[in-house]
């Protein structure tokens, strides 16, 4: 079985580093399964329905934490990093360079399923 997972994650991330690949293979496939679906969620909504995309935006409380939870989902993001005191930081934050998903991540409670640190909340 440990096999089947490991291959599926290649096939799904090919750019992913081995670390990352072991990461993911090691976890339980419904959670990566529920990741990939998340972000193929959140990519057709940011494209195909904006409209809603804006109304969600709304009903986010709170503010980011740092904890870099959302940065590394599937795969760690290549702009986030921690410092020497375990703050996450990221480095196209305040930038135009800084991804649309990125910019109105959390779009719906479905995207903080297991992201327990997260400092953002989806209003009801």
């Amino acid at each position: 079985m440990d096999l089947i997972r490991r291959n599926f994650t290649v096939a799904l991330l090919p750019d992913a580093t081995s670390q990352e690949i072991e990461r993911l293979s090691a976890n339980n496939l419904d959670e990566i399964l529920e990741a990939v679906r998340g972000k193929l969620r959140r990519f057709f909504r940011i494209h195909f329905l904006k409209e809603e995309v804006i109304r969600q935006a709304g009903k986010v409380e709170g503010q980011c934490v740092r904890c870099g939870d959302c940065c590394h989902r599937l795969t760690k993001c290549g702009a986030f990093s921690y410092d020497d005191e375990g703050k996450g930081h990221c480095g196209v934050h305040d930038t135009d360079l800084k991804p649309f998903q990125c910019r109105i991540f959390p779009l719906t409670k479905a995207d903080q399923v297991g992201l327990s640190r997260c400092g953002y909340k989806i209003k009801d």
